[in-house]
């Protein structure tokens, strides 16, 4: 009776194992936000050729669009907001989002055999305990599945605004 028990654990820990194997959507969304902020600091030098010194800027974005298995300490430079609950932010997150600022609000859809994740930027400013947001511009990445690689592809990004 004890090996039987030993052997069914020991098998229920191999399968736990096992499925938890890489996360492609996680790939996906960090490799979106990864090119996003490689063209963002792309802009920035094509605006400001003479600036030697190196892009930074801190990413807003809010975690109610993400998966609840997102890896969040797998990017630099991004912190990360629910706005869902405002009266949760420390007082420099509150004072910054009442001065204004910018977050990125993530939405994933599957169309057909694509996955298309949305990165739509958003002017957030708070007042009284409420968001008000104002947008402009949006980014698209479409995936598709590969049967050759056994992965999803990037096959199309597409940004437009109002």
């Amino acid at each position: 009776m004890k090996r039987f028990c030993l052997v069914s654990l020991l098998m229920l820990v191999a399968f736990n194992v096992r499925g938890q194997g890489e996360n492609q959507l996680n790939d996906m969304i960090i490799s979106s936000i990864n090119t996003q902020m490689y063209d963002d600091s792309v802009r920035f030098y094509a605006r400001h050729p003479d600036k030697k010194e190196e892009f930074s800027y801190i990413y807003n974005i809010s975690v109610d669009g993400l998966p609840i298995s997102f890896p969040y300490d797998s990017l630099k430079n991004v912190d990360y907001y629910a706005l869902l609950n405002p009266s949760s932010f420390t007082k420099s997150q509150r004072r910054k989002f009442k001065k204004g600022t910018t977050i990125i609000d993530i939405s994933i859809r599957a169309s057909n055999d694509k996955i298309i994740i949305d990165f739509i930027p958003q002017s957030v400013k708070l007042k009284r305990n409420r968001f008000y947001t104002g947008l402009s511009i949006w980014f698209t990445y479409t995936y598709a599945y590969s049967q050759e690689q056994k992965k999803w592809i990037l096959i199309k990004k597409k940004e437009g605004g109002i």
